[in-house]
């Protein structure tokens, strides 16, 4: 598969701190990948450079390419690539008034709920109750996003990000605090979109979010790869135990892993 994500000797500094230090790495259009890594390892950072976010320190050749490009549109790259995160999470719940078609329909302008000026035709309508009859939410379109539980809402921000149609979905921390059946419920949704030909890029340090369909697994550990490649190779207790510094055991049931400490 051709890359979509392309990036040579990337780095990224904040503040001072090298965050980002010279990464090199490819994503392929198709690939199921996930990303792991301690806390301050540069995981979200690198999320944010990859959906056009932040950009790395310039260099005579472009440290990034994104479906082939090293300059794009924002809101074209945004229809082919969608994010869903803990800060878009928070921004929906800033608007607790909003019914869940309209928070559906609204990724089709990236905004926060539908403004007056916004304009959606019948297609588009019958485009947004399509995906929430797919996730199982029909019943929930008329609700608003205060009332929602929080799975709910997270399945609804899954319908915001396909509205356009795109090739890749991004994941960060995806089921935090959610409950064991809330985060089951989820994740078979976005095991649906992988089956069906969607990218999956999974942003994680839990590895129980970590579908099936992932078949490739990168660790990152100050701000480098500290490993790449395939799922069973990368999730071992002793490569995991040296990522973060703790006598860890990996466990396999079922296509899904856990991480527990050594006794």
């Amino acid at each position: 598969m051709p890359p979509f994500l392309q990036l040579r000797q990337a780095s990224v500094v904040r503040g001072g701190q090298a965050i980002l230090k010279n990464l090199s790495l490819a994503i392929g259009l198709g690939e199921q990948v996930a990303i792991i890594g301690p806390n301050g390892a540069g995981k979200s950072t690198l999320l944010k450079m990859l959906s056009g976010d932040i950009y790395p320190l310039h260099r005579a050749q472009p440290a990034i390419r994104l479906f082939g490009q090293a300059r794009w549109d924002l809101f074209s790259l945004r229809s082919r690539l969608a994010v869903i995160s803990p800060a878009l999470l928070e921004q929906q719940q800033r608007q607790p008034d909003c019914p869940g078609l309209h928070l559906i329909l609204s990724g089709l302008f990236g905004s926060i709920g539908l403004r007056a000026n916004q304009q959606i035709s019948s297609a588009q309508k019958k485009q947004a109750r399509q995906i929430a009859q797919e996730l199982g939410l029909s019943k929930l379109l008329a609700q608003t996003v205060g009332s929602l539980s929080s799975g709910e809402l997270r399945r609804f921000l899954i319908g915001r990000a396909l509205i356009n149609n795109p090739q890749i979905i991004v994941l960060d921390e995806p089921t935090v605090s959610l409950d064991i059946k809330a985060r089951t419920q989820f994740l078979q949704n976005i095991r649906h979109l992988a089956r069906n030909g969607r990218s999956i890029i999974m942003v994680t340090h839990l590895l129980e979010e970590i579908i099936p369909e992932i078949t490739r697994v990168i660790i990152l550990q100050n701000g480098r790869i500290l490993a790449d490649g395939e799922k069973d190779q990368i999730l071992r207790s002793s490569l995991l135990s040296k990522t973060f510094h703790l006598p860890l055991r990996v466990e396999k049931n079922n296509g899904y892993y856990s991480l527990s400490l050594k006794p």
